[in-house]
Protein backbone atom coordinates (compact mmCIF):
# COMPACT_ATOMS: atom_id res chain seq x y z
CA UNK A 1 0.00 0.00 0.00
CA UNK A 2 3.01 2.32 0.65
CA UNK A 3 4.48 1.82 -2.50
CA UNK A 4 1.36 2.60 -4.28
CA UNK A 5 0.62 5.63 -2.73
CA UNK A 6 4.17 6.34 -3.33
CA UNK A 7 3.76 6.05 -7.13
CA UNK A 8 0.52 8.23 -6.60
CA UNK A 9 2.36 10.76 -5.48
CA UNK A 10 5.58 10.59 -7.84
CA UNK A 11 2.23 10.83 -11.05
CA UNK A 12 0.66 13.69 -8.90
CA UNK A 13 3.58 15.71 -8.87
CA UNK A 14 4.72 14.50 -12.46
CA UNK A 15 1.34 15.82 -13.69
CA UNK A 16 1.21 18.76 -11.42
CA UNK A 17 5.13 20.04 -12.74
CA UNK A 18 4.10 19.23 -16.63
CA UNK A 19 0.90 21.67 -16.06
CA UNK A 20 2.96 24.55 -14.82
CA UNK A 21 5.54 24.55 -17.22
CA UNK A 22 2.73 24.68 -19.50
CA UNK A 23 1.71 27.70 -18.28
CA UNK A 24 5.00 29.08 -18.01
CA UNK A 25 5.72 28.53 -21.55
CA UNK A 26 2.37 30.15 -22.77
CA UNK A 27 3.32 33.27 -20.43
CA UNK A 28 3.79 36.19 -21.80
CA UNK A 29 6.17 38.42 -19.54
CA UNK A 30 5.47 41.57 -19.61
CA UNK A 31 8.65 43.96 -19.61
CA UNK A 32 6.56 47.06 -19.66
CA UNK A 33 6.77 48.63 -16.48
CA UNK A 34 4.80 51.78 -17.48
CA UNK A 35 1.22 52.77 -15.69
CA UNK A 36 -0.69 51.69 -18.89
CA UNK A 37 -3.66 48.97 -18.89
CA UNK A 38 -3.45 46.21 -20.24
CA UNK A 39 -5.51 43.35 -21.82
CA UNK A 40 -5.99 39.82 -20.18
CA UNK A 41 -6.32 36.66 -23.09
CA UNK A 42 -10.00 36.97 -22.10
CA UNK A 43 -10.22 40.83 -23.52
CA UNK A 44 -10.29 42.06 -20.17
CA UNK A 45 -8.66 45.60 -19.69
CA UNK A 46 -6.52 45.71 -16.50
CA UNK A 47 -4.86 48.47 -15.16
CA UNK A 48 -1.09 47.16 -13.44
CA UNK A 49 -1.24 47.59 -9.64
CA UNK A 50 -0.24 50.68 -7.25
CA UNK A 51 -1.28 51.31 -3.60
CA UNK A 52 -1.69 54.54 -4.53
CA UNK A 53 -4.32 53.43 -8.27
CA UNK A 54 -6.14 51.28 -5.60
CA UNK A 55 -6.83 54.59 -3.05
CA UNK A 56 -7.35 56.60 -6.25
CA UNK A 57 -9.87 53.68 -7.74
CA UNK A 58 -11.62 53.76 -4.47
CA UNK A 59 -12.43 57.88 -4.78
CA UNK A 60 -14.44 57.09 -7.83
CA UNK A 61 -17.17 55.47 -6.47
CA UNK A 62 -16.90 52.33 -9.06
CA UNK A 63 -16.48 48.86 -7.93
CA UNK A 64 -13.33 47.37 -8.06
CA UNK A 65 -11.70 44.27 -8.52
CA UNK A 66 -8.12 43.96 -7.04
CA UNK A 67 -6.59 40.40 -8.30
CA UNK A 68 -2.68 39.43 -6.72
CA UNK A 69 -1.13 36.62 -8.87
CA UNK A 70 1.91 35.23 -10.19
CA UNK A 71 3.29 33.93 -13.05
CA UNK A 72 4.73 30.70 -11.32
CA UNK A 73 1.16 30.20 -9.10
CA UNK A 74 -0.88 27.47 -10.72
CA UNK A 75 -3.89 28.16 -8.10
CA UNK A 76 -3.93 32.08 -9.67
CA UNK A 77 -3.75 30.47 -13.74
CA UNK A 78 -6.48 27.96 -12.59
CA UNK A 79 -8.60 30.68 -10.81
CA UNK A 80 -8.29 32.83 -14.03
CA UNK A 81 -8.88 30.10 -16.59
CA UNK A 82 -12.15 29.36 -14.82
CA UNK A 83 -13.36 32.66 -13.73
CA UNK A 84 -12.10 34.96 -16.21
CA UNK A 85 -12.91 32.70 -19.14
CA UNK A 86 -16.24 32.40 -18.33
CA UNK A 87 -18.61 34.57 -20.55
CA UNK A 88 -21.12 35.59 -17.84
CA UNK A 89 -18.16 36.70 -15.54
CA UNK A 90 -16.76 39.14 -18.10
CA UNK A 91 -20.18 40.29 -18.54
CA UNK A 92 -20.82 40.79 -14.96
CA UNK A 93 -17.59 43.01 -14.53
CA UNK A 94 -18.59 45.36 -17.53
CA UNK A 95 -22.42 45.99 -16.47
CA UNK A 96 -21.15 47.01 -13.19
CA UNK A 97 -18.55 49.49 -14.37
CA UNK A 98 -15.60 47.40 -12.25
CA UNK A 99 -12.19 48.99 -12.31
CA UNK A 100 -9.70 45.86 -13.00
CA UNK A 101 -6.88 45.84 -11.28
CA UNK A 102 -3.97 43.63 -11.20
CA UNK A 103 -1.23 43.00 -8.56
CA UNK A 104 1.78 40.74 -10.35
CA UNK A 105 3.51 39.22 -7.49
CA UNK A 106 5.87 37.29 -9.71
CA UNK A 107 9.32 39.43 -8.59
CA UNK A 108 8.39 39.89 -5.30
CA UNK A 109 7.25 43.17 -5.63
CA UNK A 110 7.68 44.88 -2.18
CA UNK A 111 4.40 47.43 -1.99
CA UNK A 112 2.13 43.58 -3.47
CA UNK A 113 4.13 41.83 -0.30
CA UNK A 114 2.94 44.54 2.30
CA UNK A 115 -0.85 44.72 0.54
CA UNK A 116 -0.49 40.92 1.31
CA UNK A 117 0.21 41.17 4.60
CA UNK A 118 -1.76 43.95 5.15
CA UNK A 119 -4.98 41.10 4.46
CA UNK A 120 -3.15 38.65 6.28
CA UNK A 121 -1.78 36.73 3.37
CA UNK A 122 1.87 35.54 3.27
CA UNK A 123 1.42 34.87 -0.82
CA UNK A 124 -0.94 34.56 -3.88
CA UNK A 125 -3.98 34.29 -5.21
CA UNK A 126 -5.77 37.00 -3.22
CA UNK A 127 -8.89 38.31 -4.95
CA UNK A 128 -10.83 41.77 -3.61
CA UNK A 129 -13.85 42.90 -4.74
CA UNK A 130 -14.43 46.30 -3.51
CA UNK A 131 -17.92 48.05 -2.87
CA UNK A 132 -18.71 51.46 -5.26
CA UNK A 133 -18.80 53.04 -1.32
CA UNK A 134 -15.73 53.60 -0.55
CA UNK A 135 -16.33 53.48 3.36
CA UNK A 136 -17.12 49.26 2.97
CA UNK A 137 -14.55 47.28 3.30
CA UNK A 138 -14.11 44.48 0.37
CA UNK A 139 -15.05 41.27 0.29
CA UNK A 140 -12.01 39.15 0.42
CA UNK A 141 -12.85 36.07 -1.93
CA UNK A 142 -11.84 31.91 -1.48
CA UNK A 143 -7.88 31.18 -3.06
CA UNK A 144 -9.70 28.92 -4.79
CA UNK A 145 -12.22 30.23 -7.49
CA UNK A 146 -15.06 29.46 -9.65
CA UNK A 147 -16.76 31.32 -11.95
CA UNK A 148 -20.51 30.77 -9.52
CA UNK A 149 -18.40 32.14 -6.40
CA UNK A 150 -17.21 35.38 -8.74
CA UNK A 151 -20.84 35.87 -9.44
CA UNK A 152 -21.79 35.01 -6.40
CA UNK A 153 -20.06 37.67 -4.94
CA UNK A 154 -20.65 40.21 -7.39
CA UNK A 155 -24.43 40.10 -6.84
CA UNK A 156 -24.04 40.26 -2.86
CA UNK A 157 -21.64 43.52 -4.14
CA UNK A 158 -23.95 46.54 -3.86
Amino acid sequence: KKEFLFWVAIIFIFFSAVFALQQLAHLKIQTDVSDQNFSDRNGLVWEKFSPEKVAFSRTLSRPLLVVFTAAWCVTCKVNETLVFGSAEVREALKLKNFILIRADWTNGDPAITKTLESYGRAGVPLTLLFPSDSNLKPFILPEILTANIMLDALKELK
